[in-house]
């Protein structure tokens, strides 16, 4: 082999070896990104009665209907208590008096990220005692973190219409993700070694 070569690689494999659980979150993050999109259709879409989210073609659609309400109404009522001015309709759609606000579709149910938290701890090194209460609190925290999420855009959108997709697309999205790495970083640290 080539001394060059053999040099980096010398360089390079020990950073490696000490990141791998890193590279691995990662990659687990892209695989079930993909495999939920390969798996789950129509969870991008606006809600209709029309409209329907199936998973490898069974039909999905009271699962996520169900939690997009339950994001909804909870984000309704936290935001009610802070300002009686917002009103909820069709179960999904919030709005203040001026008639800005935010509709919670499909996508908006936090499932997606529920499931890939879910595939990231399942495939991280760790006992098995100890993912059986991790990954359920993850799923809660994501659940929390979800409408947090989503009660904090409707809030800014109120006086600041434009800022919406700029907040949905980016700033929240990633800042979710973030925080999913966060608790993973957690698992890794407090409970991957453990045995």
């Amino acid at each position: 082999m080539n001394p060059k070569l053999q040099s980096i690689i010398s360089r390079v494999k020990p950073e490696l070896q000490a990141q791998k659980n890193v590279l691995l979150f990662i990659i687990v993050l892209l695989l079930s990104n993909m495999v939920w999109k390969l798996t789950i259709r129509g969870d991008e879409g606006a809600q209709s009665t029309t409209e329907k989210v199936t998973f490898c073609g069974a039909d999905v659609t009271p699962a996520f209907d169900l939690m997009s309400r339950h994001v909804a109404k909870s984000v309704y009522h936290i935001l009610h208590f802070f300002n009686p001015s917002i009103h909820i309709r069709n179960d999904n759609h919030i709005f203040f008096d001026n008639g800005v606000g935010s509709l919670i579709v499909w996508s908006c149910s936090g499932l997606k990220q529920m499931f890939i938290f879910t595939c990231i701890l399942l495939f991280s090194a760790g006992p098995w005692k100890h993912k059986l209460w991790f990954v359920p609190l993850g799923i809660l925290l994501c659940d929390i973190v979800n409408i947090l999420r989503i009660g904090a855009i409707t809030m800014l959108i109120e006086t600041h219409r434009a800022w919406f997709p700029i907040l949905h697309d980016h700033i929240f999205k990633y800042l979710f993700y973030l925080l999913i790495f966060l608790y993973w970083v957690i698992w890794d640290t407090k409970f991957a070694s453990k045995e």
